[in-house]
């Protein structure tokens, strides 16, 4: 075997190689990890399954439906929790200034991983303290609004990560909490507003 030949060998391993690697990670393939990883979420989503009749589709406390059989998530029914109001127009925000009852206000985005947890998890949380507080949603990237809630005092500072939430007292903002964690949120909620 020749020198050239040689060379033509180990060329072409090293493209095929390359040509795997990239294979694979651009198009990545289902393995047991990305299962055990989605079951992983489920188990965050749905911390308190128990006591259903259908051993294959459960319902968890955040009112999503799963497939155990292949950890796949199923329509979410309508639900029954207190009202989010999803904060669209300055009128809203005018009458934000104005309220006297606590709030609490959850920027996220469609984008965030996280977002989508605190959002299965907001409406549990919000008719834990129905009657209370008054909770609001806001796309973080929605820049009209974002600039109408400062222009109001109602943000004093800029949003650096998501989700974010703040407290109000009075129309004024009395803690950001920045990440999601419902415990946390939820102890937060009773401490500042004395519930």
């Amino acid at each position: 075997m020749t020198q050239k030949q040689l060379l033509i060998i180990i060329f072409t391993l090293l493209l095929t190689t390359l040509s795997v690697i990239t294979a694979i990670r651009f198009f990545p393939f289902s393995t047991s990890l990305d299962f055990q990883k989605k079951s992983e979420v489920f188990q965050d989503l749905c911390a308190a399954e128990e006591n259903h009749d259908n051993p294959i589709i459960k319902d968890c406390e955040c009112d999503h439906k799963m497939d155990t059989n292949n950890h796949t998530l199923l329509e979410k029914p309508e639900s029954t929790t207190a009202e989010i109001i999803n904060l669209e127009s300055v009128e809203q925000i005018k009458a934000m200034v104005t309220n006297e009852q606590p709030m609490v206000m959850k920027f996220s985005a469609e984008w965030c991983p996280a977002c989508k947890i605190a959002k299965a998890q907001y409406p549990a949380i919000a008719q834990t303290f129905t009657g209370k507080v008054t909770f609001y949603a806001i796309d973080a990237q929605n820049n009209q609004i974002i600039d109408a809630l400062k222009e109001a005092a109602l943000i004093t500072e800029d949003i650096e990560a998501i989700p974010t939430f703040i407290l109000y007292k009075k129309g004024k903002g009395s803690e950001m909490i920045r990440g999601f964690s419902r415990e946390n949120l939820e102890s937060m909620i009773k401490k500042h507003f004395s519930l």
